[in-house]
């Protein structure tokens, strides 16, 4: 029998099973090192059987469960242990033909996460596992207890327990009640009926739900926008929707991994230092790797949220006493959830807020109700809270705003921008009103009104502080106020974000009796528009209101393509060939999934050539006003210590908008923003001189990526789109850049030294005459590499594409282009298949071999 143990722990599995008949998975121990998925699969063979298994150091750890499990913690039902399963079981739905090993119908009856309430390997060892399901039948928590003998002999039998919680319960047999597959609504004579060998995933006899709503082994995104809601007029009706609070504090993703944090607001700014009590609380959780979504927020006595009292605990620089409100989760433990329904990542929050390591002091659940929701609505806005938030219970989580989450307010309130302050009167220091003003949807700054009240003395004295930061000789208002109404009015920058209640809007587009509730530093000036409700039918559309939905038009000049703007999409990019803004747009977004995961969080360098690649271009890394809202833009500390705005992308929308800015090379930096004083990466630029054959090039890589194993990092190769190659070596972001430059230039004054003949690692043009250039200069701060499927601007149109070491003997420094490059990408499987599942450092010992 396979144990946690052992080295290949499907010999057993693979041994009782021809896979040229079975459609079971032949598989493979995946890259998952924490706990995963759990799925029980009713099973009908000799006997009708359940089977569970729970994914753990990337395999399924299984029993068999001859009654099936039962809520009721009395009942404590035999489960025999039997063989590990490959991870890809998991989604196994189908007929195991008659004569083979466990001959007959398999069905999934139940699906989703388990979260181990301790060392589960330990557990598993001792005989005792106790842990928390978040299924869609089984839910709370459950225990394996094993009785008689240990590991190791022939014959395993466990018990399986449910422990007495709020999911318990003593009336009925859940398995008679819920019979059917949570994927097909299947029976399992319905699976039976299906052809002998079939496996139901095949796409001719699949009936289920769309496989983008199952959870999806994918690496950890580094950086997530998170999801916004529409403002609507009213609660939307019916059974499909979830409604909760609307919270009146900082919205927070959090990103955890092995135990750090990171706690990142939705313009993507780091704020870890600022709640560190959160910090370690999320530390604590039994989560490996994973994105959770929340807000902060600071509780008055009467359990109201209190944004005053939120701010008021920043200033002291304190977060003892705040309060980590979680609502969603987007990725756990190798598993992304982005695709995955509403409901089934709040019941995996939940979960993991019943762990006994989950301080429920600092982390708490956002409840919810289902359906009723103009009832919920007026309860609400009773208690005088913000508003309410209502999410569509079977949507997946979209990045950016949405209309499967709606918003309706309580209280009118909203963000705007502060564009000037008067003089103060009486015995009020600093100043006397904030002007303030959103933006129009042409980029315009509006003027809004005057704010006069709602400030205390430690407000006023930090607002004026900052406003003397940012004064300016004149108004940035599109419509500034004239006469009396600007005597001895002040102008400043606007850059500062102020959070307002008022009553009304006037017809000239005025605020009435407005209040100063606080400085919002979690959003930027960009972001603040006039927030208008929109009709609820409106707002959702007809497609999502059940009614037929005229499909979009054909992309043309101003035309949307993924929802961006695109125009001039017949615009020739590459006249030697034809191709056009239209050709390039196609080919990223077929690209996209093997490019994002490398692109996502990065700083970009880009060069565009809005004429083509034959035309005037230009290098760009900073903003401009021009940059497209798909596009990111983060702060950096250049290297002379001063602010600048870059930019970054995390979506296919932001790819395409890179296009329509004219951009035809992407150049990214060696760290992502989240952390970008550490790199998560070494580039070696192998460059040529003019008279180097392919094939010494090729020899020259194999020697550096040789050298690398030795040293005991796994590397990985990519074509540049010109006559050189990168050598790249994923690390874990703990180095700080200067460390990681001396790195890399002691590998290559190792080989250059070792083979003076060949190699060069200086970049003075005569030294390099004949020989190869190991550049190690990509790895200082601020320095970019071409990123792997970014076209080139040169003639050709050529690609650099990711290459698999075996094939490098096989391609040329021109081998991929627009010309051939899609159908690479449809023919060949991810040629870094596992990068984002290496985890290595450079040690103390590597750079002492490296230095000798």
């Amino acid at each position: 029998m396979a144990r946690a143990d052992e080295s290949d722990s499907l010999g057993d599995y693979r041994g009782k099973r021809d896979f040229t008949r079975t459609p079971e998975p032949e598989g493979g121990v995946s890259g998952n090192k924490g706990a995963g998925v759990f799925v029980v699969q009713k099973h009908s063979s000799r006997t009708l059987h359940y089977d569970l298994r729970l994914e753990l150091h990337g395999v399924l750890k299984s029993w068999a469960v001859p009654k099936g499990p039962s809520i009721n913690p009395d009942d404590k039902r035999l489960a025999v242990r039997v063989e590990d399963h490959p991870a890809e079981y998991a989604a196994f739905e189908g007929v195991i033909p008659r004569g083979e090993y466990g001959g007959g119908a398999v069905l999934l009856w139940d699906r989703g996460f388990w979260i181990p309430e301790e060392n589960p390997v330990e557990g598993l060892r001792k005989g005792a596992l106790k842990f928390i399901l978040s299924g869609r039948k089984l839910k709370g928590r459950w225990a394996l207890v094993r009785m008689g003998g240990g590991p190791g002999e022939d014959k395993e039998d466990w018990l399986l327990i449910k422990e007495q919680d709020e999911e318990a319960s003593k009336d009925g047999e859940i398995t008679a009640e819920m019979p059917k597959s949570v994927d097909s609504d299947r029976t399992v004579e319905d699976v039976a009926a299906l052809p002998q060998g079939i496996w139901s995933g095949a796409k001719e006899h699949r009936q289920i739900l769309p496989a983008s709503t199952r959870p999806v082994k994918a690496p950890m995104p580094p950086a997530i926008r998170p999801e916004l809601a529409t403002q609507i007029d009213t609660p939307p009706a019916g059974e499909d929707w979830l409604h909760e609070i609307k919270y009146d504090g900082y919205r927070i993703l959090a990103r955890v991994e092995r135990g750090r944090v990171g706690l990142i607001t939705r313009n993507g700014n780091d704020w870890t230092a600022r709640f560190p009590t959160i910090a370690k609380a999320l530390s604590r959780l039994p989560l490996e790797e994973g994105w959770l979504d929340g807000e902060v927020v600071s509780i008055d006595k009467d359990g109201s949220t209190s944004f005053e009292g939120l701010q008021h605990a920043l200033a002291e620089g304190s977060d003892t006493g705040l309060i980590y409100i979680i609502f969603d989760a987007l990725y756990y433990n190798g598993y992304s959830l982005e695709g995955s329904p509403t409901i089934d990542r709040k019941l995996l929050v939940q979960s993991l807020l019943r762990s006994v390591k989950a301080d429920r002091s600092i982390l708490r659940f956002s409840e919810h109700i289902e359906g009723n929701g103009e009832a919920f609505f007026e309860n609400a806005c009773g208690y005088r809270v913000e508003g309410i938030i209502s999410k569509r219970r079977d949507a997946p989580y979209v990045q950016g705003r949405t209309s499967s989450w709606v918003k309706v307010k309580c209280l009118e309130r909203q963000e705007f921008v502060i564009g000037g302050f008067t003089e103060p009167g009486g015995g009020r220091k600093g100043f006397g009103a904030l002007l303030i003003g959103v933006f129009d949807a042409a980029g315009r700054f509006i003027y809004s009104g005057r704010v006069g009240t709602g400030f205390n003395e430690r407000s006023i004295t930090e607002i004026w502080k900052r406003l003397k930061e940012i004064e300016e000789p004149g108004p940035a208002f599109h419509n500034p106020p004239a006469g009396a109404e600007a005597k001895g009015v002040h102008w400043v920058r606007p850059e500062l974000v102020a959070e307002v209640e008022y009553t009304q809007w006037t017809r000239d587009g005025v605020l009435r009796h407005p209040s100063f509730q606080g400085l919002r530093e979690d959003k930027s000036a960009q972001e603040v528009v006039h927030e208008e409700p929109r009709r609820l039918t409106e707002a959702i559309g007809p497609a999502e209101e059940g009614l037929a939905a005229t499909p979009p038009p054909e992309p043309g000049p101003g035309r949307l393509i993924k929802a961006v703007r695109v125009t001039n999409p017949e615009r020739v990019f590459y006249p030697e060939d034809g191709f056009t803004k239209r050709d390039l747009i196609e080919y990223y977004e077929e690209a996209a999934p093997l490019m994002l995961p490398h692109l996502i969080g990065r700083p970009l360098t880009l060069v565009r050539c809005p004429e083509g690649y034959d035309k005037e271009c230009f290098f760009q890394k900073h903003t401009d006003q021009n940059i497209p809202p798909e596009i990111k833009r983060v702060k950096v500390t250049e290297n002379d210590g001063t602010p600048a705005e870059y930019l970054m992308v995390d979506s296919p929308e932001g790819i395409i908008a890179l296009v329509q800015l004219g951009v035809l090379e992407v150049h990214t930096w060696n760290s992502r923003y989240v952390k970008i004083e550490s790199p998560d990466r070494i580039v070696f630029d192998i460059d040529p001189d003019a008279g180097v054959e392919w094939a010494r090039l090729v020899e020259a890589v194999y020697l550096i990526r040789d050298l690398l194993v030795e040293l005991g990092l796994k590397s990985f190769v990519k074509s540049t789109g010109g006559k050189g190659l990168h050598v790249v070596v994923p690390l874990e972001p703990i180095l700080d850049w200067d460390e990681v430059k001396a790195f890399s230039k002691a590998v290559a004054e190792l080989i250059s030294s070792g083979l003076p003949g060949r190699f060069t690692s200086m970049m003075t043009k005569s030294r390099r005459a004949g020989k190869i250039f190991i550049d190690y200069m990509r790895n200082i701060r601020g320095a970019t590499a071409i990123e792997a499927c970014s076209t080139r601007a040169k003639k050709g149109a050529p690609v650099a594409s990711p290459l698999t070491w075996d094939e490098l003997m096989r391609v040329g420094p021109g081998s991929f282009t627009l010309a051939n490059i899609r159908e690479r990408i449809r023919d060949t499987k991810d040629p870094w298949q596992g990068y984002f599942d290496i985890r290595q450092a450079i040690t103390e010992e590597m750079k002492e071999k490296v230095s000798r």
